[in-house]
């Protein structure tokens, strides 16, 4: 999906703020990928929206970075969810 171009200067400056915090984990952004933390799961999946649009999953329960996902069921709760939390216009 396109993001406008306010709403990735509202992502990147959501990931600069949680970068500039102390790191838990899961991590509420991640650098690289230039996402932030939208929720976690019980199941130890954490979901990231990334300033570009792609939505990132990490899977705390092994040593791999967060990879892109393509499921679109996955895209659209992540994109509800960070509508919710962070009030963007998605």
């Amino acid at each position: 999906m396109a993001i406008p171009p306010h709403v990735r200067t509202r992502i990147e400056a959501l990931v600069d703020a949680e970068l500039a915090q102390a790191q838990r984990y899961p991590p509420t952004a991640l650098a690289r990928e230039r996402a932030v933390l939208v929720y976690s799961t019980e199941a130890l999946f954490a979901y990231y929206l990334g300033a570009d649009g792609a939505v990132y999953e990490l899977d705390m329960d092994s040593s791999r970075s967060a990879e892109a996902t393509t499921d679109a069921a996955t895209i659209r709760e992540v994109y509800a969810k960070a509508k919710e939390r962070f009030g963007l216009p998605l």
